[in-house]
């Protein structure tokens, strides 16, 4: 047993099962704090009348922020100021997990502290978004 000890030790010492293993703490700590998230209702996503909000809404509307199809626009989360609260708070893990698979794209998002208004979130949502983005600015400088 102790050398099966010393070589788990020895793997994550190189990175190798302990990147892995931080994604999948952080992924479970982002879907338990937004699991009992209510689907905010279709008005509520994107509630400026224009041609983006329409096309936006369109996508989203009736999705489930876990769908894979939303994680997959990752970016289209973005810009903030087209989402209404009660959209953005909803599909804001689904942001955090496309940052956790493309670190270096965070950047491109343009997201500012602004963008994380605590009385939008709970202590459990505030404390994943906070690890995702300590994790994802570890990995877009590296």
């Amino acid at each position: 047993m102790n050398r099966i000890l010393q070589i788990a030790v020895r793997v994550m010492s190189f990175g190798v099962g302990a990147d892995g293993s931080r994604v999948a703490h952080l992924e479970r700590d982002i879907q338990n704090a937004f699991a009992n998230v209510p689907y905010p209702g279709d008005s509520s996503l994107f509630p400026h009348q224009c041609g983006e909000c329409d096309r936006l809404r369109q996508v989203y509307t009736g999705s489930h922020w876990s769908d894979p199809k939303i994680e997959r626009l990752g970016a289209d989360v973005g810009p903030r100021e087209l989402m209404g609260d009660d959209g953005w708070r909803y599909y804001f893990p689904a942001l955090l997990l496309f940052l956790l698979r493309h670190p270096a794209r965070v950047r491109e998002l343009g997201l500012k502290a602004d963008d994380f208004d605590p009385c939008l979130f709970t202590t459990a949502q505030l404390r994943a978004i906070r690890d995702t983005l300590e994790y994802v600015g570890e990995r877009s400088d590296a």
